[in-house]
């Protein structure tokens, strides 16, 4: 997995069995709160692209109300989440918690 940050590309090995097993009970927690409303939602393979700062980011898990808009320059970057959901783990909670979060704020 990568993820992409200022244009720069950071290598993201596989996580843990836990966070894989958290990561599944979000999404189909939303799933199931979802079913029948218009909203879909997406695992981690679903590039979220932040307009304000050009950054892209692979949540955890993501819902988007309404149709997905794509970003105009990378047509595989949703760019209207509604809902943003990240598994924090040891290496990346501080930064999760912190420059990701007020980037996805903006």
């Amino acid at each position: 997995m990568t993820r992409t940050n200022g244009g720069l590309i950071l290598a993201m090995a596989g996580g843990t069995l836990e966070h894989a097993r958290l990561t599944a009970a979000v999404i189909a927690a939303l799933a199931s709160q979802l079913q029948g409303k218009r909203c879909a939602v997406f695992d981690s393979n679903a590039r979220v692209r932040v307009p304000a700062s050009g950054n892209a980011y692979y949540p955890g898990a993501s819902v988007v109300c309404g149709s997905a808009l794509t970003d105009p320059e990378d047509g595989l970057s949703m760019i209207n989440p509604t809902v943003l959901v990240e598994v924090l783990s040891p290496s990346t909670v501080d930064y999760d918690r912190t420059e990701k979060l007020l980037d996805y704020r903006a």
